[in-house]
């Protein structure tokens, strides 16, 4: 559930809101809003959500490719290749798409592990389906 938006001076005037007080300025920069996201956690350890006959495990994010006008999503990822439950090998440098519409869609199982460490505070989440590329 979306419950608002973060905003600083500059955007909260854009939508014809007040300022939420979300900017932040490092020394000689300019001001940026903090993003933060917060998603609840689950009923399920995520070893639990690891019982798929073939899927990929995503560890690591590398890079940033998101189109906010169409919601396209690509990044290079790392992790592992899961089959009839278990972890199998490693995979590294492999690029994950979906479309952030269909990613929301797409989620079938939350994890009970929400890690609250930085901005953004997330459980394990398993996306039923994704493009896979790489060898």
């Amino acid at each position: 559930m979306l419950r608002t938006f973060l905003c600083d001076v500059y955007s909260a005037r854009k939508l014809g809101r007040r300022s939420t007080g979300s900017a932040g300025r490092a020394w000689r920069r300019a001001a940026r809003e903090h993003v933060e996201l917060r998603l609840a956690g689950g009923q399920d350890p995520p070893a639990e959500l690891e019982r798929l006959s073939q899927g990929l495990y995503v560890t690591d994010l590398m890079g940033f490719g998101f189109n906010p006008v169409t919601g396209d999503w690509s990044q290079g990822a790392n992790g592992f290749w899961i089959d009839n439950g278990s972890r199998v090998h490693p995979v590294s440098e492999i690029t994950i798409s979906i479309n952030f519409d269909d990613l929301w869609k797409s989620i079938d199982g939350v994890g009970n592990d929400l890690d609250t460490r930085g901005s953004v505070q997330s459980p394990t989440l398993r996306v039923s389906r994704v493009t896979v590329a790489g060898t």
